[in-house]
């Protein structure tokens, strides 16, 4: 085509959570009733300018669970009425996000396809296939979390596109951590590839309305930047913007009084906006999903990175509370046992048919595995670890924590249920009483009480005989054993630890020294001046030396001071070993801040694992703003950076 018969397309999408992390249930605007109001006066500027002859082409992404399933039918049925109203008449579309309004990019595989799953098609009817008369295959993640990994995932699912910000500001996206792209490819699909499997999907970037301050507060001014832009380039190419943002900001309403809109259109609501841009001939309003039918990807991209939509490197939002630390334990603790527990179902089921004894029982538990696996998908709703700071709401904290005791509730069940399926299996099998059983939890490990230790997994070698030391796994995220423990099932000592088969050797033994351990290449070694160096080959890994935290209160940075000497201790001689490190600060204020570092190196695993604990000192709350400390129904100490 002709570079003048090239068009600018816009969409507008609206983003749906109801469950908020700065918000409670409450009906008023201190709760749900803003998003109420706010999704209610979307629809009527909708109709209106459709009366006015302007027909905007529009996106949902919703939530489902609890928007979908729980708010809006109990408090707002008609918001979810007129939408598929506007989706069967063709003039909006229904795109995923996902069923929990999950922190994604850390789920497991299996917690990931039941989220997207879930999403389309649910039980409970809530999914978007259950809800309206079509969808379409794009995903605007919650809060933009995405990895690489989860391109196959996605695709095998049927979701085809991906669609984050593209924003040099909060909230960012992808555009921070890649080359600037030219005008043709910033507001065009693309191919996002996942180096690991090969698999690619398209991503179509959106913008927000902070990048429209950017354009001198007018929306009109940045379409007319871009067709001078369009018309500039010698290949005639058409150019799509989607304006994206959270369904209950008064960025729809308009920031500005009714008789100041006609100054500064772009903010004073969606349909103020829309009609300072309806005379523009070269502007069409299209869906995203038509766009991206009608046009090829410009170009491939690879990120190395999970993004997030929050402030600089996208995860400082969600890291930087000492509150979230706490939460994810739990969680973490009950995705493992569930995952023991399927394993322990799956050796009954086993055991059942070769000895005929459970020959009529079911493999897994038909009402706890799904209970587990919901609690824990509920537990994880960014939601509970959100973008409010510096502290979450106190009643979704406190959601949080009951979702996680009830996954580990659950799961805890099913564990103890399928142990006794085990043990009546094999001793029908004709297995000794006494051979020490085929599961053991360490609950001491590094003294942390009963209940709070690591879960080590027990499994018998293949063809070995009764009464020797049965053989433990630890896995990775994918599931895959990456290294193998034997231990005396009588004691949490561990007496030997061989790598799998497919970890490489970095050394037969480790070499323990009086303030570092060598497994081969790789040494982990404490400073004379303090802190920790990790080095491979002779060179270190990262640029500075590691356990040497400091903190920031009030106008002051705080460095905290090493405390006893680096102490290196041998778990079992030339198999594991650590290396422990112990520091801490006293604050202005008084209190003192303490922390321990714990690098621990296990032969052939070719890997050093990390723990860190912290305990921070209470300090008066002061500081804090009230209103917004009403909203969250608790004060913080705003001296803490």
């Amino acid at each position: 085509m002709k570079v003048e018969d090239a068009r600018v397309h816009l969409s507008f999408r609206f983003h749906v959570n109801l469950y908020h992390s700065y918000r409670g249930d409450s009906l008023d605007e201190r709760g749900i009733g803003k998003d109420i109001r706010v999704i209610r006066s979307i629809l009527d500027d909708l109709d209106g300018l459709s009366g006015d002859g302007v027909g905007l082409r529009c996106a949902w992404d919703m939530e489902n669970y609890f928007s979908l399933e729980q708010y809006l039918p109990r408090y707002a049925p008609d918001i979810v009425d007129r939408i598929r109203r506007r989706v069967e008449a063709g003039l909006d579309e229904i795109e995923l996000m996902s069923w929990n309004n999950g922190i994604m990019t850390a789920h497991t595989r299996d917690e990931f396809r039941a989220a997207i799953g879930w999403a389309i098609h649910n039980d409970s009817g809530s999914g978007v296939a259950d809800l309206f008369p079509s969808w379409v295959p794009i995903v605007r993640p919650q809060e933009c979390m995405f990895t690489a990994a989860h391109i196959p995932e996605y695709r095998a699912l049927g979701v085809e596109a991906l669609s984050v910000y593209y924003s040099a500001i909060p909230f960012n996206g992808f555009g921070s951590f890649i080359p600037a792209l030219p005008t043709e490819r910033r507001y065009n699909p693309m191919t996002i590839v996942d180096p690991a499997s090969g698999q690619g999907m398209r991503l179509l970037p959106a913008c927000n309305h902070a990048d429209i301050v950017e354009h001198w507060l007018s929306l009109r001014r940045w379409l007319v930047s871009m067709r001078r832009a369009q018309l500039a380039t010698p290949e005639a190419r058409d150019l799509m913007l989607i304006i994206d943002m959270d369904a209950d900001d008064s960025f729809w309403t308009g920031y500005l009084p009714r008789a100041l809109r006609s100054l500064v259109p772009s903010a004073g609501g969606l349909r103020s906006m829309a009609r300072s841009l309806a005379g523009l001939p070269w502007l069409e309003f299209t869906r995203p999903w038509d766009y991206l039918a009608a046009h090829d990807d410009l170009g491939t991209i690879e990120l190395g990175q999970d993004l997030a939509d929050g402030a600089w490197d996208g995860y400082s939002s969600w890291a930087e509370k000492s509150e979230n630390a706490r939460l994810w334990p739990v969680i973490e603790r009950a995705r493992k046992l569930d995952t023991l527990a399927a394993r322990l179902e799956d050796e009954a089921a086993s055991g059942a048919s070769t000895s005929g004894s459970y020959s009529k029982s079911p493999s897994r538990d038909a009402s706890l595995a799904p209970a587990a696996l919901t609690e824990r998908l509920l537990a994880m709703s960014t939601t509970h670890f959100g973008m409010a700071s510096p502290v979450m709401n106190a009643d979704r904290l406190n959601d949080g924590f009951k979702r996680a005791q009830a996954a580990l509730g659950h799961a805890a069940e099913r564990f103890k249920l399928a142990a006794a399926r085990v043990a009546a299996a094999r001793t029908a099998g004709g297995a000794a009483d006494d051979d020490g059983g085929a599961w053991y939890f360490d609950q001491a490990i590094d003294g942390l009480p009963p209940g709070r230790g690591a879960i080590v997994t027990l499994a018998r070698e293949e063809n070995q005989p009764l009464g020797i030391p049965v053989g433990a796994f630890s896995q990775d995220a994918s599931g895959e054993t990456v290294a193998r423990v034997v231990t005396n099932p009588a004691s949490s000592r561990v007496a030997d630890f061989a790598a799998s088969d497919d970890t490489p050797a970095r050394g037969a033994e480790l070499v323990v020294e009086t303030n570092g351990i060598r497994d081969g290449s790789l040494h982990a070694y404490a400073l004379p001046e303090g802190g920790a160096m990790v080095e491979f080959d002779g060179r270190p890994i990262f640029s500075s030396p590691l356990s040497r935290p400091w903190v920031e209160y009030g106008k002051n940075r705080i460095v905290t001071y090493p405390g006893a000497d680096a102490a290196v201790t041998v778990l079992q001689p030339g198999r594991v070993a650590e290396l422990r490190l112990h520091g801490g600060a006293k604050l202005p204020e008084g209190g003192t801040l303490s922390w321990t570092h714990v690098y621990t190196l296990a032969a052939g695993t070719g890997a050093v694992v990390v723990d860190v604990s912290v305990s921070y000192p209470r300090t008066p709350h002061r500081g804090y703003k009230r209103d917004k400390a009403a909203r969250l129904a608790r004060t913080w100490d705003a001296s803490w950076r």
